[in-house]
C-alpha cells in the first residue's frame, strides 16, 4: 500500500468548511434561556435554509405536535434546546459530508445513513444508563467517524484502497488509515471536534474510543458509542467502512445498567426508529425490519464474547433467542449450526475480530439450511 502525505501540517481553516459561527454560540447558551432565543435568531440569519429543514423535520417525525411549529425557537421551547441543537448539527454535518465526499468511495447516502443510526442507537443506549445524557450521546454519535470523510477528501485513491482492505479483513479500518495516512479517522474526528469548538464531553468521546485506553479509562460515552456501532453494524444499516468489532470489547463495555439483552433488544428496533430518522432527513427507506422466521434459537456457547456476536447476528436477522429454542448454535455435538465451522474455516484469514457482514451472511446460510 502506497502511502500518503501525513497530516503533521493540515490545517482546518483551509481545508475544512468552517462551523457557522451561529451554532457554535448556541452550544455555548443550551442552559442559559435568557439567551437562547437572540442565538436562536442569529443561526436563522446566517443559516436560513437550516430553518425550514428543521421544520420540515419535525413536521414528519414524532417530534412534530398539534399544529405547525413556525419557528427555530418555538420549536426550542416544545422540544427542548438540545434536541433542536442536534437537529440543526445534523442537518449541517449532513451539508458538509456532501461536501467532503464528492467524487471519493464514500459518496453517497449509505455513509450518512450509517452515521444518523449510530447517532439514533447511542441515544436509545444512553437511555439505558443513568450516567448519560440522551442528546450529548446523539451529538456523539452523529460525529463519530467525521474523520472519515477528511481522509477521503485528502486522497480519495488512497482511502479507496484503505476501505477495500479493511472490507477484505486485512485489518481494521484504523491501522490502515494510520499506515497510509500516519492518522485515523477518530485523531482527526478529535481535531475537527476541538476545532470546532465542540463541548469536551464530545471530544473526550472521540478521544477514548480510540485504541490502548482501557474500559476503566474509557469515559461512559465513548463505551455508549462503541456499543451503538456494534448494535448498527449487526443491524446492517448504512455502510460504515469499517467491517469488523470485537467481540470481547463488547462484553467488556456492557455494564450492570446495559446489558447483552438490551443490545439485541437495540439491534431489533433500531430499523423503526431509523425509519423516522430517514423522514427527517429525506433520505429514502431502507432501514426495514427483517421479517421474523418464526423460529427461535438457543445460542450453547461458553465464551461471552462469542456468544454476543451470535445474539447480535441472529437479531439483525430477525431471529428472537431463548434458553430452549427450536434451533440450537454452539459446539455440542447435537447443535444444528456449529460455530467452529465459522472459527476454522469461514471466518477471514488473520482475523481475531469478528468481520460483521461476513459473520451475517454465514449466519443467514446456517439457519436457512435447518429450518
Amino acid at each position: 500500500m502506497r502511502t500518503g502525505t501525513g497530516f503533521g501540517t493540515f490545517d482546518f481553516d483551509d481545508d475544512f468548511p468552517q462551523m457557522p459561527a451561529s451554532l457554535v454560540r448556541l452550544e455555548r447558551v443550551l442552559d442559559a434561556p435568557e439567551q437562547l432565543e437572540p442565538e436562536i435568531d442569529a443561526v436563522v440569519s446566517e443559516c436560513p435554509d437550516l430553518e425550514s429543514q428543521l421544520l420540515d423535520a419535525v413536521a414528519a417525525t414524532r417530534y412534530g405536535r398539534s399544529g405547525r411549529t413556525d419557528s427555530i425557537a418555538q420549536a426550542a421551547r416544545v422540544l427542548g434546546a438540545r434536541v433542536v441543537r442536534n437537529l440543526l448539527l445534523a442537518m449541517f454535518i449532513g451539508q458538509v459530508r456532501q461536501q467532503l465526499t464528492e467524487g471519493t468511495p464514500l459518496e453517497g447516502c449509505e455513509p450518512w445513513r450509517y452515521s444518523l443510526a449510530v447517532a439514533e442507537a447511542s441515544r436509545i443506549v444512553a437511555a439505558s444508563t443513568d450516567y448519560v445524557d440522551g442528546e450529548d450521546a446523539f451529538f456523539a454519535g452523529l460525529l463519530h467517524d467525521i474523520g472519515k470523510s477528511i481522509l477521503a477528501r485528502r486522497d480519495p485513491p488512497l482511502y479507496a484502497d484503505v476501505l477495500s482492505r479493511a472490507a477484505l479483513g486485512e485489518h481494521a479500518l484504523a491501522q490502515l488509515e494510520r499506515r497510509a495516512f500516519g492518522t485515523d479517522h477518530r485523531a482527526l474526528g478529535a481535531r475537527l471536534c476541538r476545532h470546532w469548538k465542540l463541548p469536551d464531553v464530545v471530544v473526550s468521546a472521540a478521544v477514548d474510543r480510540m485504541d490502548g485506553i482501557d474500559r476503566d479509562s474509557r469515559q461512559p460515552l465513548a463505551r455508549v458509542v462503541y456499543l451503538a456501532e456494534a448494535a448498527t453494524r449487526f443491524a446492517g444499516i448504512g455502510e460504515s467502512g469499517d467491517p469488523s468489532v470485537d467481540p470481547d470489547r463488547i462484553v467488556r463495555e456492557l455494564s450492570p445498567g446495559l446489558s447483552l439483552g438490551n443490545l439485541v433488544d437495540l439491534v431489533h428496533c433500531l430499523p423503526n426508529h431509523m425509519n423516522r430518522v430517514e423522514r427527517m432527513m429525506k433520505l429514502s427507506p431502507r432501514s426495514c425490519p427483517p421479517s421474523a422466521p418464526g423460529y427461535t434459537a438457543c445460542v450453547d456457547l461458553a465464551d461471552p464474547g462469542e456468544r454476543a456476536i451470535v445474539e447480535l447476528a441472529i437479531a439483525g436477522l430477525g431471529w428472537l433467542s431463548s434458553g430452549t429454542g427450536d434451533v440450537v448454535i454452539g459446539d455440542t455435538p447435537g447443535a444444528a449450526v456449529r460455530f467452529e465451522d465459522w472459527r476454522s474455516g469461514v471466518r477471514p484469514s488473520g482475523m481475531s475480530a469478528c468481520h460483521v457482514a461476513a459473520f451475517r451472511n454465514w449466519m443467514a446460510e446456517e439457519l436457512a439450511g435447518v429450518t
